[in-house]
């Protein structure tokens, strides 16, 4: 929705957006997190389930996380549209490909057996918000830029990425998209 608000001008809707954002609340996840743990440290037969937890446990930090950059995406979206900001086209698709990114933490928990995936809608959406400075330098679009690579980072680490590493392909993600642009469809 903060993305079709950006797209659209609306903020209106970008506001019933940030009331939805703020109304999420993390704090069952992360009960349901220690009620597991609790319940894994008093099971002697669940060696096997320990490692599957174990990715819960770290995304559910990295959720919380990720739903404070949400929640200020969110108000800075409301804020830049009520202050009549041009937004740039490819701020609205940085925020799809961040709810695209949150999509794929579903396969990430079905299938623990595969390696954690580094998310490409994350990079993407940091790359394409970043990429978007090069062409405005109006306020409320650097802060809507923040927050987008804010969330990625911890997005990126909620598959279990150390949270530097993440920082640093979040950092690195618009010069390759940048190179690839300029290198042709041939070479990306």
């Amino acid at each position: 929705d903060v993305a079709l608000a950006l797209e659209h001008g609306d903020a209106g809707l970008a506001d019933r957006a940030l009331m939805r954002a703020r109304a999420l609340d993390a704090s069952p996840l992360a009960e349901s997190v220690a009620a597991g743990e609790e319940m894994l440290r008093l099971s002697p037969f669940a060696r096997g389930a320990r490692a599957r937890f174990g990715r819960y446990a770290l995304a559910a930090a990295q959720v919380d996380a990720a739903l404070t950059s949400v929640k200020a995406l969110s108000r800075a979206s409301v804020r830049g549209l009520k202050l009549g900001a041009h937004i740039p086209d490819e701020v609205p698709g940085a925020v799809r490909d961040l709810a695209e990114t949150v999509r794929t933490l579903d396969r990430y928990f079905e299938h623990p057996e595969e390696e954690p995936p580094v998310s490409r809608q994350a990079v993407r959406a940091a790359a394409r918000a970043t990429l978007v400075l090069e062409v405005t330098s109006n306020l409320p679009v650097s802060v809507i830029v923040g927050q987008v690579r804010a969330a990625a980072v911890d997005l990126l680490s909620s598959w279990g990425l150390e949270r530097e590493r993440a920082e640093e392909i979040v950092r690195d993600a618009a010069a390759t998209m940048a190179a690839e642009e300029r290198a042709g469809p041939s070479h990306a």
